[in-house]
Order: C-alpha cells, then sequence, then structure tokens
C-alpha cells in the first residue's frame, strides 16, 4: 500500500537519490567508469571526484565526465591540474602541495620491494633515505617515485596506457615537458618539466565539424585572417577588429606561462605556441594517465589557479571554463514542472504513481542543487586561497557564490 508504506517510499527514494549524485555530481568530474583500474579517482573530499592518484607500475588513464566537440560552433576550452606529491596528502591546489621527504615505501605507498623491477639508480635512492631530501620539488616524479602524463583524449584512447599513446590522445610528459602523440615523442618543441606544486593547463581549440580550412590556409598554421588575400589599404586596422580563423589545435601551460618555442606577430596578430595544431575532428576529453604513486588533482573551472592573460593566447583566442560543459542544476520545482510537460504520462495514470514520480524528481533535482552548491562554494575557497598564497589578484573571485 503506497500511503502505508510513503515514509520508506520517500528514505528509499533519498537513499537513492544520493548515491547516484555521490558517484555522479552535477559538475564537470573524474569519472571512475572511464578510468582504468586501480587509479583512484577519489582522495578529497567526499562526492569531490577531483583527485586522482596512481596504484601500480604502468601507465593507467582517467577521463573527465564530460568532453569538447565539433558538432556546435567553434570553442576554445580550458582546465588546469596540480600536480601533488606521491603521497597524495595535498587534496588542494596549495602551494604546499611539494615533495615528501620521506623515501620509504610506506610513504609512497609502493608495493614490496621484491615485486618490483627497478634500476640500480633508483633501488640506490630507495635505500637511502638521505639521497632524497636534497633534491628539489620538480625530482619527485623524476626519481621515478610516479610519473604523469596529461592532456586531451578521445575515448576511444586506451585507458591501460598513458595518454599520447595512441592516435586518440595528445598528451604532455613530466619529464622535459615533452609532448607526445601516436607514441611519437617530441622533446624540442619548448616544453618544461613539471612536479608537485606546479600547476599545468591545457586548452583545446575546436571548429565545427564542417568548417574545414582549405589545405592552403591550413598549412599557414593555426591563425588565418579574412585580410590576408585582400589590397592593403592606407587605413589601419586593429587587431582585434580583424576575424581571425584558428584551425582544431591544443596548447599547453605552466603556471599560466604558454609553453612552445614563443609567439610570433605579424600585422598585430600574434600567433604561435601551438603543442599540437590540425589535429583530427572528434569529442576530446581531458585526461590524466598516472605511473605508480602519481597524484594529481584537477580544476575544471569556473574560476582558476592561474587565469590565462590575453598576452599568453594568440590574437582573438577566449578560453571557456570546461566547467561550462555541465549545465548548472535547475531547481527541483522547475524539474518537476519540466517532466511534467513532457507528456510522457497518460491522463490515465493512478494518480499515486504521478506523486511517486513526482517526489522522485523532485529529491533528486534537490540533490542535485545541494551537490552542486558545495561545490561551488568548495572552489570558490580553495582557489582563493591558492590565490593568495600566491600573491595573485583575487578581485575577479566572488566571495561567495
Amino acid at each position: 500500500n503506497y500511503e502505508t508504506n510513503k515514509k520508506a517510499f520517500v528514505d528509499l527514494i533519498a537513499t537513492v537519490a544520493q548515491k547516484y549524485v555521490s558517484e555522479c555530481p552535477p559538475f564537470v568530474h573524474l569519472s571512475a567508469k572511464d578510468s582504468a583500474p586501480p587509479t583512484q579517482v577519489q582522495i578529497g573530499p567526499p562526492g569531490d571526484r577531483l583527485s586522482v592518484k596512481g596504484g601500480m607500475r604502468g601507465y593507467r588513464m582517467a577521463r573527465a565526465s564530460h568532453g569538447v566537440d565539433t558538432t556546435s560552433e567553434a570553442m576554445t576550452y580550458f582546465y588546469e591540474v596540480l600536480v601533488m606529491p606521491s603521497n597524495g596528502q595535498a587534496s588542494a591546489f596549495s602551494t604546499n602541495a611539494t615533495t615528501s621527504s620521506s623515501s620509504s615505501q610506506r610513504e609512497f605507498h609502493l608495493p614490496p620491494r621484491n615485486s618490483l623491477r627497478v634500476g640500480k639508480e633508483l633501488e640506490k635512492k630507495l635505500d637511502t633515505n638521505d639521497s632524497i631530501q636534497n633534491v628539489d620539488k620538480s625530482s619527485d616524479t623524476k626519481l621515478g617515485l610516479g610519473h604523469l602524463r596529461l592532456g586531451w583524449s578521445m575515448r576511444t584512447g586506451d585507458l591501460q596506457a598513458p595518454v599520447g599513446f595512441d592516435k586518440w590522445s595528445y598528451g604532455l610528459r613530466d619529464i622535459g615537458g615533452s609532448k607526445i602523440h601516436s607514441s611519437k615523442r617530441d622533446d624540442n618543441w619548448g616544453g618544461e618539466s613539471f612536479g608537485p606544486g606546479d600547476v599545468i593547463g591545457f586548452a583545446i581549440h575546436l571548429n565545427k565539424s564542417d568548417h574545414n580550412l582549405s589545405s592552403g590556409l591550413a598549412s599557414l598554421g593555426p591563425l588565418h585572417t579574412d585580410n590576408e588575400d585582400r589590397p592593403k589599404k592606407k587605413t589601419k586596422r586593429s587587431a582585434a577588429s580583424r576575424n581571425v580563423d584558428f584551425s582544431n589545435h591544443i596548447r599547453f601551460f605552466k603556471n599560466g606561462k604558454a609553453m612552445g618555442d614563443g609567439f610570433v606577430s605579424s600585422r598585430g596578430i600574434r600567433s604561435g605556441c601551438e603543442a599540437f595544431d590540425n589535429i583530427e575532428h572528434g569529442v576530446y576529453v581531458p585526461a590524466i594517465s598516472l605511473y605508480m604513486g602519481a597524484c594529481a588533482r584537477v580544476n575544471f573551472g569556473p574560476h582558476f589557479v592561474f587565469p590565462i592573460a590575453a598576452s599568453q593566447l594568440p590574437t582573438g583566442m577566449k578560453l571557456k571554463p570546461m566547467s561550462e560543459r555541465c549545465p548548472k542544476p535547475i531547481e527541483a520545482t522547475e524539474a518537476v514542472k519540466r517532466c511534467l510537460a513532457d507528456k510522457s504520462i497518460s491522463r490515465k495514470t493512478d494518480p499515486r504513481v504521478v506523486e511517486a514520480f513526482e517526489l522522485a524528481i523532485e529529491t533528486e533535482a534537490k540533490f542535485n542543487c545541494e551537490a552542486y552548491a558545495e561545490f561551488l562554494k568548495r572552489h570558490v575557497l580553495e582557489i582563493r586561497e591558492a590565490r593568495v598564497e600566491r600573491n595573485s589578484s583575487i578581485t575577479d573571485i566572488p566571495d561567495h557564490e
């Protein structure tokens, strides 16, 4: 009997809704279902799903819940990653996320020594605690205690491999800042090494699927203007007033600064610093691959520790936070209203069934809104604190959302 068991039904709906929202929160996050075991997708606050830790020898990948596609308008999206120490104890974008001073197996959660095949140099460093205490903060990954390859991947990319392993992903390597695609590594493109405490940025620009630049224009590089083939006029036009097109490409940043060989200016238009140019159309997802005990925390926005300044981008480019790929959850009353307006429920349906349906929709919507509000509050505080620690401006960050 529905009336008799209504309270039990309400409790059941609440339990199911809470579990669903916890597993799939209403914001862009690292997807547990699109991550290779044994990567641990959550080492931060409950329901956070923005931190990840490696679990064994050999790269394993974790991808985000949302991606960037090329079916709508041309767009450029951005996210950033904090490289954390291998002990995984720093869960926020803090300057305290530096290398641990201990090399014990317990501290780094390494498997038993007899199950590892390591080189003589690493064996020596693991045996001697003093050998690691005088290493700078970026050397944690260099010693083999954890490695990262970060970037963008299609859903077809191999999860049991590093980002950049196949043709479906494009990666940045922690050692030397090398860029990698289809297992082909480029050490001389202008990348930089990174380690615990560094914040690495990732931008991708994708055009509409039917917006194919001609091979002639594409050969000119990622920047093209509609004025290049026109006769020159004596009247000057500002660079901002020109229509600038970009090819599909990927960019990397370290602590807010563009990686690459530097920008080139021509006719007042700044171009250059692409890591990968003329990439294939498709749906690209933020991707993190971890080796052994490596740890990382992602930030999909809306606020960033290192917002990318216009001087670190080509002329005319504006970045959107990846957080915009997940719409803000709607209020409970509006959710119920939309569902009922869908006319999927017949007028002959038992009123008790309709009431139960409305209750389920309302309950899930409430949990979604609460989870989103909690995330936004935590996000603003986290980014504000990170900016203050780095003596960066916080004028663009609200006191509360």
